[in-house]
């Protein structure tokens, strides 16, 4: 009988402390995710430049990295097609409206995959549209990085927390 109320006890205890864990753990995370949330729509930190727009593009791979396949077959093909169908009043906006000008940047990639293809293929360049399509991810990569660091992070620190209440009712346990 006073071996199931301790029982009992320890039970409740330890889901308590469970429970408790569990809900910080939760809290934590919605304020990492609320604090990148912010972080995007205010353009700071690893949200600081536009990577996806237009003007980034064009500098990054017609003006400092000068690859002149990459440039011509496909940033120019891309900026042509977005200029037609949007203008350049539109395309500003993006700067403020990212999700919808990396939205607008993907359909235009699409859309134009075939022209960008023949025009590598001439140039004998045909890895280059994976390449760039993978240089377009690193933002994104260095991001998932940044969470999946806090999220190893908060499992070493619950991990931590569960090993001690473990150990302590463990030596609860050796008494009995």
């Amino acid at each position: 009988m006073l071996q199931t109320i301790i029982f009992a006890l320890l039970g409740f205890l330890l889901l308590r402390f469970a429970a408790g864990v569990i809900s910080k753990l939760i809290g934590f995370l919605l304020i990492v995710i609320g604090i990148a949330i912010f972080l995007y729509h205010q353009g700071l930190g690893p949200f600081e430049r536009n990577y996806l727009s237009i003007a980034e593009l064009e500098r990054k791979y017609c003006v400092e990295e000068s690859e002149p396949d990459k440039c011509d077959c496909i940033v120019q093909v891309i900026k042509t097609d977005l200029y037609m169908r949007f203008g350049e009043e539109e395309i500003q906006t993006w700067e403020n409206k990212r999700l919808k000008g990396a939205y607008a940047l993907q359909r235009s990639l699409q859309e134009n995959q075939e022209e960008i293809a023949v025009c590598l293929a001439k140039r004998d360049a045909v890895n280059e549209l994976k390449e760039f399509q993978r240089d377009l991810l690193p933002f994104d990569n260095d991001v998932i990085r940044w969470i999946m660091n806090i999220f190893n992070k908060i499992s070493d620190l619950s991990e931590d927390y569960l090993k001690d209440i473990q150990e302590e009712k463990e030596e609860v346990d050796e008494k009995y």
